[in-house]
């Protein structure tokens, strides 16, 4: 956590590593003398983390500034959308082609682990009630949003409310993409 604060950033689930969630993790040991040989894995965890909104509000020095404007533009990372139940892997390739046809705006990476975090009741509800019929589906989305707002300003109660229109369009891209992964798989398994 304090390497973590030092870097802006806030740790906001750590999850029982699944190798599954890696396609093309191969329990390697790197680049050493050894690399080929296998390294068998004990019981770990993935940390997931959010850029931290309170480290806008302190002065930095040059080369902290610089790191963290470097964090800001990870979009080269891969992003793991566990949340949703699916890895989603997204390359720069894709990124600036992902378009919400609502608000005509790109996927903005920058926002993507706040937008999780703060719709994180959302986000467990469609993984948890996943093939089963919802009744109340307006309910809970109206639910996620409330949830939402006030996780957002739980973070910084000053930030303005536009800032939480940015997440609400990225809720809106993300399930677009959720769609699009859907749809994908659901055309694989009618050629099989």
């Amino acid at each position: 956590d304090e390497i973590a604060s030092r870097h802006f950033l806030l740790l906001i689930a750590c999850i029982p590593f699944k190798i599954g969630d890696y396609p093309g993790y191969s329990n390697k040991r790197g680049d050493g003398l050894r690399s080929d040989e296998s390294f068998p894995l004990g019981e770990c965890h993935t940390f997931k983390f959010i850029l931290s909104t309170d480290c806008r509000k302190h002065q930095r020095t040059s080369r902290e500034a610089h790191h963290h404007q470097s964090l800001c533009n990870s979009s080269r990372e891969e992003y793991h959308l566990n949340s949703f139940g699916l890895n989603y892997l997204e390359s720069q390739s894709n990124l600036g082609s992902v378009l919400s046809t609502q608000v005509d705006k790109p996927v903005n990476e920058r926002h993507r682990a706040e937008c999780v975090w703060i719709f994180d009741w959302y986000f467990n509800h469609v993984r948890e009630t996943f093939g089963l019929p919802e009744e109340k589906i307006v309910q809970n989305v109206q639910e996620a949003v409330r949830r939402g707002y006030e996780r957002f300003i739980h973070i910084d109660p000053g930030r303005p409310s536009s800032d939480f229109i940015v997440h609400l369009e990225e809720l809106h891209c993300l399930s677009l993409l959720r769609i699009r992964w859907l749809e994908k798989n659901l055309a694989c398994r009618h050629r099989s």
